[in-house]
């Protein structure tokens, strides 16, 4: 019950100060609000405007993202929005700020902002680390090397499925490939925070192409993604890429495109796809990513090169996390590490939703089926169904169905999965004491499809899904007795 107490008055607290701040100052969308994750201690914004209106302070914004693909609009604490281009190290500053106004690259009154607290991103509408703005890759070094190699050969693979979970990197290691092919395969650059091993495929952020990559400006580069609110990529956007690739390349020898993700190409999409991977045009290389290739056409498998990208390990998932979470304790980075299994992506949105308390909410629900407390169940459905939850909601869905699982593999394969809480343990006992897979396996289908019901615009009630899905936990129990 303390949790979502105080779940509950962070998010009233959280719906206090916007209401307040919106009364004095335009609102930022709801769509682009993102927490800034604090800089560590040495750690500087390299901020070089601020603007009162938000259009003002995205229209300057716009103007350095091309040479700075970090660049972003934060709001600070008065309402303002002030322009950072880069975090820069404490003992990079002076030199840094000097060489960059020396350069007229930032204007002469630009600044490093300690300490600072800014309150949300409110552009760019991406994250800053999104794939086609980021320049590290970690733990993949054997696909890397793979690429390189191809490339040395002289025999250059057409196409490439890049495949493996969601969330380990396999889109920015696509973007990653697209850059370093159209800069004309420039191999050993090093660089990365880790220090990346040699012959791999890093291109610093700076370099023209890595920054007309992130604009979307690079002539021979074309992405393939799903729009917002479509539930596939359309075949007319297939259609707009097959007569890019038969143009002449502008700039660079090969034309690159990348698909993120295969597995949104409806039939016709597919289908056309395919006829290219058939009968390629010479220097164009399709980079496909897919989280599940076993449903993609057999025949756009067998064109591809296939990379395989494995979940990344706990020691380079725990320095991701120091990375793009510094605010998160050691000890939760662990417990997030094993949440994620691998996947940076899924531990970060962990992270930002709040993940950990609760995953450990389900568990105390789930440790007393028969009678679970009324008041944690209807106060937790009442805190993930308000509009600003969405995020905690969907972590909430996708981490019940992971544990679900589990359990149930645990039953087939009669091993005990290891527990990320000890709150876990209960659950699984009276998950067990439910009446076996067969019930398990029916009450699987129930709660998923239940909250799955919150993808159809029609169903607003989520308070309503999540209060449903546990009560047919509760109905499973009674049957028992």
């Amino acid at each position: 019950m303390k949790l979502v107490k105080l779940a509950l008055f962070a998010l009233l607290s959280a719906a206090s100060f916007a209401q307040t701040a919106n009364a004095q100052k335009p609102p930022v969308s709801e769509a682009v609000k993102r927490s800034v994750t604090p800089l560590r201690a040495d750690e500087f914004w390299l901020q070089v405007a601020s603007r009162e209106a938000l259009t003002e302070a995205i229209a300057v914004a716009e103007q350095y993202q091309p040479r700075f693909p970090r660049t972003a609009v934060l709001q600070a604490p008065n309402g303002w929005y002030a322009i950072v281009v880069d975090v820069v190290k404490n003992g990079e500053v002076k030199d840094t700020l000097a060489r960059m106004k020396a350069s007229g690259l930032i204007p002469d009154d630009s600044y490093a902002t300690p300490g600072k607290t800014f309150l949300w991103i409110a552009w760019p509408e991406i994250d800053p680390y999104a794939p086609r703005r980021n320049p590290d890759l970690f733990g993949h070094q054997d696909a890397e090397t793979t690429v390189v190699t191809a490339w040395e050969s002289g025999r250059f693979p057409h196409a490439w499925l890049v495949c493996g979970p969601q969330g380990i990197g396999k889109a920015t290691l696509a973007y990653r490939m697209t850059r370093w092919v159209l800069a004309g395969g420039v191999s050993d650059q090093g660089g990365g925070m880790f220090g990346d091993a040699p012959r791999s495929l890093y291109l610093p952020p700076e370099a023209g192409t890595f920054r007309r990559v992130v604009s979307g400006g690079h002539p021979d580069f074309r992405a393939l993604t799903r729009p917002e609110g479509k539930a596939s990529i359309p075949v007319d956007d297939v259609r707009t890429i097959l007569n890019f690739i038969h143009q002449t390349p502008a700039e660079s020898v090969w034309k690159a495109i990348v698909v993120d993700s295969a597995d949104e190409l409806n039939t016709s999409g597919a289908n056309a796809i395919l006829k290219v991977l058939e009968e390629p045009p010479p220097h164009t290389m399709f980079v496909l990513v897919s989280h599940a290739p076993g449903r993609l056409l057999p025949t756009i498998r067998s064109r591809c090169r296939k990379l395989v990208l494995s979940p990344l390990s706990d020691d380079i998932m725990m320095k991701l996390l120091a990375q793009h979470a510094p605010e998160v304790s050691e000890t939760d980075a662990r417990l997030l590490v094993q949440l994620g299994e691998g996947s940076i992506g899924t531990a970060l949105d962990y992270a930002q939703a709040g993940g950990i308390d609760l995953y450990r909410a389900a568990m105390v629900l789930l440790s007393n089926p028969a009678q679970p407390d009324a008041k944690q169940l209807y106060g937790l459905a009442d805190m993930l169904s308000v509009k600003s939850a969405e995020q905690s909601y969907n972590a909430f869905r996708t981490m019940l169905d992971w544990w679900m699982k589990r359990a149930i593999r645990a039953q087939v394969t009669e091993e005990r999965p290891p527990v990320v809480l000890k709150e876990e343990e209960r659950a699984l006992d009276r998950w067990d004491a439910l009446g076996g897979l067969e019930t398990s396996m029916q009450l699987w289908e129930k709660l998923t499809g239940l909250l799955a019901q919150s993808d159809n615009p029609a169903n607003l009630d989520k308070r309503q899904l999540i209060v449903s899905a546990f009560l047919e936990v509760q109905k499973a129990a009674a049957q028992r007795h």
